[in-house]
């Protein structure tokens, strides 16, 4: 006895009867026929495409990298601005400006309008 299946023919789609895995052949214009024997019979249809497993690890590989990109520009940033915290308080100590800004060479009073 012949299931026919009418939907698209694609060959990403696979089946069983019973259990075991069966051909699906192709039936009528544009569909799907399975041979199953005389009885009682499960048929399963399932779509096992190797595109969309490619995508899924590529999509996952791709979510890595950019959360590996946050946490080491997180890191990164963290230790320098703890750099850049640990030179400024040294300066203060030692009664300096800071090391991140240039001593004056003007008189700044001079050039505030009168």
């Amino acid at each position: 006895m012949m299931l026919i299946i009418r939907d698209a023919c694609y060959p990403s789609w696979k089946a069983s009867v019973g259990g075991s895995q069966t051909v699906l052949l192709a039936a009528e214009v544009a569909g799907r026929a399975v041979q199953v024997p005389a009885g009682e019979h499960v048929v399963v249809r399932h779509y096992d495409a190797a595109s969309f497993r490619l995508g899924l690890a590529v999509s996952a590989a791709s979510f890595v990298g950019v959360v590996g990109w946050f946490v080491g520009s997180a890191s990164w940033l963290r230790l320098n601005f703890a750099s850049a915290r640990a030179v400024a308080e040294a300066s203060a100590r030692h009664g300096r400006a800071g090391s991140l800004t240039r001593p004056a060479t003007r008189d700044t009073a001079a050039l505030l309008p009168a």
